[in-house]
């Protein structure tokens, strides 16, 4: 499933296929909802300008790519994770914080080249890695809300 140059009220977890590759770009979107879903396919998102952003309890099963987007309010990844294939996260601009908490990730997680401009909570300690790469990020990683 492709989405492409559009401007989108509401992209839910429960009206997307679990097992086809998902790929949005280039969308304004007003709430991506991926939360309280087991994704079986990789899900991308790419250059899209997102006001609000749900992941809670979100499990992208074979990937997550969230790539050169603007993200414009709180982002809050809770229980989240659960991935055989990486979740890369990168060269976005968060504006509001971007808070991880209670997460596992079973396969490598990338977070690279991101602005946190109210910083991110990835090393809270309450989240578990098998395996991590971290790096050129602006913005605190290590900050203690949960909000």
């Amino acid at each position: 499933m492709t989405i492409y140059k559009k401007h989108i009220h509401e992209v839910m977890a429960d009206t997307l296929p679990k097992d086809e590759e998902i790929h949005i770009k280039d969308c304004i979107i007003d709430c991506l909802c991926l939360g309280f879903s087991t994704f079986h396919s990789k899900i991308v998102i790419e250059g899209c300008i997102i006001n609000e952003m749900v992941l809670i309890s979100a499990w992208f099963e074979q990937g997550f790519v969230f790539m050169n987007n603007i993200v414009r309010n709180h982002v809050q990844y809770e229980m989240g994770g659960h991935n055989m294939q990486p979740v890369r996260i990168e060269n976005n601009i968060f504006l509001s914080i971007f808070v991880f908490f209670d997460c596992y990730f079973m396969s490598s997680l990338i977070i690279k080249n991101n602005l946190f401009l109210d910083n991110c909570t990835l090393w809270n300690k309450t989240n578990s890695f098998s395996e991590y790469e971290v790096t050129g990020n602006t913005g605190k990683m290590d900050v203690k809300r949960i909000d």
